[in-house]
């Protein structure tokens, strides 16, 4: 099969839980992604920074599921804030697990009141039969936590009472 095209991410972070019948939220959401930035040294020359691409997946999975109904650009009626607490990369090893945490928070963007926060941890692991090379491996499990993350969090979200 050889080696996966390793140039999109957040394709490979896109969560896509079955939910049976999910809450539609009337307005639309604003996605920001804040916190450290993850940087996975060893698998690119000079490092890749996270941060977009985990926002473009969680933007991705939240419109996939179909939780928040559209809104016109600039009005959207909740803000969802994903915090990139910590994430926890492996230097070396034959099984290579990544751990992250990320606080989601999602207000009402009318009065700024919370209407609901998780802290949600998740890892990955990657073992020699997934990949040969150690820093793929670890690519692909970090890859593997954020997309854990994001569908846990969808999956929140989705349980939410309706407007």
């Amino acid at each position: 099969e050889g080696l996966r095209d390793l140039s999109n991410p957040a394709k490979a972070m896109l969560a896509t839980p079955q939910l049976s019948a999910p809450i539609v939220k009337a307005g639309g959401v604003s996605i920001s992604v804040t916190g450290i930035d993850v940087y996975p040294q060893s698998k690119f020359k000079n490092g890749r920074e996270f941060k977009g691409e985990f926002r473009e997946a969680l933007v991705a999975s939240v419109e996939k599921a179909g939780l928040f109904s559209a809104g016109s650009e600039g009005s959207a009626r909740y803000q969802l804030v994903a915090d990139i607490v910590d994430c926890t990369l492996p230097e070396f090893g034959m099984a290579m697990t990544v751990s992250t945490e990320v606080n989601y928070s999602m207000r009402d963007a009318r009065d700024g009141r919370l209407i609901w926060h998780k802290t949600i941890k998740s890892s990955d692991t990657r073992n020699p039969s997934d990949a040969i090379t150690g820093s793929i491996r670890a690519f692909d499990a970090l890859e593997g936590a954020f997309r854990k993350s994001i569908e846990a969090a969808v999956i929140e979200m989705a349980a939410l009472p309706p407007d």
